[in-house]
């Protein structure tokens, strides 16, 4: 039977030093200007709708998909990013691929328009995570709210999502030193995660 999650936090407490958000050090935005894979270069720019060839965006860089793209995305390999935003004009659809990993940065996921697929793998966020719009299609695998123990002060997250939105697996999860500090991801009231197959609640270190 699904688990249904309604507005909750969901906390851990923890103990850490030196905690700062790691800084964006660029934005890439999606063109898709020869093919649709991620991995390619030459399909991201370093403007909405400009010229390709700006290089795949990395662990400290925005990945942004909007009305300039000419062509949907795979992502078929591991790939890390600060922060994952489909804007409102991306009409197109991103998948990630069955068997890859993704992993979303403090910059978090935010999709307004579009449509998000995930027929597997497994997809880390250690931001936000908002579904205002478009279509989110996560058809297995897991999705993994995660946040690496390393700080002195309460850290906290937001879920904003439809009514309803159905996941396959999703894990809480937090890693490192724990003492008196918590961690919590709180989904906003009126939203419902509905967890199909797996929902575990981790705290490791």
């Amino acid at each position: 039977m699904p688990s249904t999650i309604r507005p909750l936090v969901v906390a851990w407490a923890i103990f850490v030093a030196g905690f700062a958000l790691p800084s964006r050090a660029a934005d890439r935005y999606w063109v898709g200007a020869g093919s649709t894979d991620w991995n390619t270069a030459a399909n991201w720019s370093t403007s909405s709708g400009g010229a390709g060839g700006a290089g795949v965006p990395g662990s400290s860089d925005a990945a942004i998909f909007d009305n300039g793209a000419s062509n949907n995305c795979t992502q078929n390999a591991t790939a890390s990013v600060y922060g994952l935003v489909l804007a409102s004009g991306f009409t197109r659809t991103l998948t990630q691929g069955g068997g890859s990993t993704l992993t979303v940065g403090a910059g978090g996921f935010a999709q307004t328009n579009g449509t998000f697929t995930a027929p597997g793998g497994v997809w880390t966020i250690s931001g936000d995570f908002t579904v205002a719009g478009g279509t989110f299609n996560h058809n297995n695998g897991t999705l993994r709210f995660y946040v690496a123990v390393n700080y002195t002060a309460a850290w906290a997250r937001n879920i904003s999502v439809p009514t309803a939105l159905h996941l396959w697996n999703l894990t809480y999860d937090a890693s490192g030193s724990y003492g008196s500090e918590s961690v919590a991801y709180t989904i906003a009231s009126g939203n419902t995660l509905v967890v199909s197959n797996n929902f575990r609640v981790t705290q490791s270190g």
